[in-house]
Order: C-alpha cells, then structure tokens, then sequence
C-alpha cells in the first residue's frame, strides 16, 4: 500500500510539475542489484526503480527515487526498497547524481506453513552516472549504473546497482 501511495505522489508532482518547473521529468524502468550474500557470495536482485527529477537551474536537479527489487538470499526471499534523494548533475546526454535516503532490507522464508521473517531499515547512499537518450520531445531512454552503500548496525555494504527504462518529459526545457 506504501509504495502505491508514493508512487501515485511521484505521477501526481510530474503531472503538475509543467506549471512550476519546466524540464520535470518521470523515470520508470527495471532495476538489477548484485547483493553481497551471507557466504560472501553475489546475490541477484531484480524489480523497478522510479524516480522523479525536478529542474533546480540549467544543469543542476533534484531526483527523488524509489526503487522495489526481490531475489533468493541463500534460500530465503528477500527484499531491497530505496526511498532517496539528492542532487543531480545534468552534462547533456550525460548525468551524474547523489541521493542518500532510507534502505529498507527484507528476508523471509515459510517452514509448515508458518511465515519467518526479518526487516531492517537502513541509511544508505547511491552515487553514480547515466546516459538519457532522447527519442522524441516528450519521451526518451535512460540506463544509468550506481553504487549503493548501505550504512548497517556495525557494518557497511557496497553493492551495484543498474537500471534502464523509459523518461517522460513535462513542460518545456
């Protein structure tokens, strides 16, 4: 129901975004993490990333993301949720961007019926670059690939994380 809730926010603030900012753009696409494993071994997460990119000057913006990926954790299911935001550096076709947020990390497995699981909610931060390729003047591509730090009680994570999908345009730039 949460995600529901802040995804119709994000479609809701592109949709009216034209009347304050021209250049607002909506990101949505599929989403890949390779996780660090309990074994040490690299994980495959796979789900959607959705992120919302409001114009703060000529090159400078701010990406509001939220991202949803599901994979098997040495046999259990499990979970990664993003809800982060940052500044983000537009070089032409080119991007760079920071956005630093919540990490919400889920694992869960089912023994006679009985459901097992465990929830951890982090900080984190995910830097990284991306290519927009525009295709026409309302709706383009993007890939991007980034780093996500996850900052747990006592220990720090790096996994990568990549994406491509479909940009929608708002307004004039």
């Amino acid at each position: 129901m949460r995600r529901t809730t802040a995804l119709a926010v994000l479609c809701l603030l592109a949709s009216s975004a034209p009347a304050v900012a021209g250049g607002t753009t909506l990101y949505g696409g599929y989403s890949f993490v390779s996780a660090k494993g309990t074994s040490d071994d690299r994980v495959s997460f796979h789900g959607g990333d959705v992120t919302l990119t409001v114009p703060l000057g000529a090159r400078l913006g701010l990406d509001v993301d939220l991202s949803h990926v599901v994979g098997k954790l040495d046999g259990a299911d499990g979970s990664i949720d993003t809800l982060m935001a940052g500044p983000r550096l537009s070089l032409g076709a080119p991007f760079l961007r920071v956005v630093a947020g919540g990490v919400r990390s889920r694992a869960g497995l089912s023994v006679f019926g009985v459901d097992i699981s465990a929830k951890e909610t982090d900080f984190g931060l995910s830097g990284g670059a991306g290519l927009d390729f525009r295709r026409a003047k309302r709706w383009g591509f993007r890939v991007q690939a980034e780093a996500l730090v996850t900052f747990a009680e006592g220990s720090t994570t790096t996994d990568p994380r990549a994406s491509a999908g479909v940009v929608l345009r708002f307004g004039q730039r």
